[in-house]
């Protein structure tokens, strides 16, 4: 359990600094909308992670993400 809860705290650490990144990039003229549709796409792409990572994990499998993985894997 701690290996999943060390790799969902470094995913969605990552995907919250992207957020706040994208969401300061919004307010530039023009090029906001790309990245307003940027923020859009990585929330879809979290939200549905989230719920993946959640139920191998409530079924006792140890699914390892790529970067998040190894760094979880460090800390255990």
């Amino acid at each position: 359990m701690r290996f999943h809860a060390m790799q969902s705290i470094v995913t969605f650490g990552a995907f919250s600094a992207l957020w706040i990144i994208f969401s300061i990039l919004v307010m530039i003229p023009f090029i906001g909308l790309i990245f307003w549709l940027l923020n859009v796409l990585t929330g879809i792409i979290a939200f549905v992670l989230w719920i993946v990572l959640m139920v191998t994990a409530y079924q006792g499998e140890r699914h390892r993400l790529p970067v998040a993985g190894d760094i979880a894997q460090k800390y255990m």
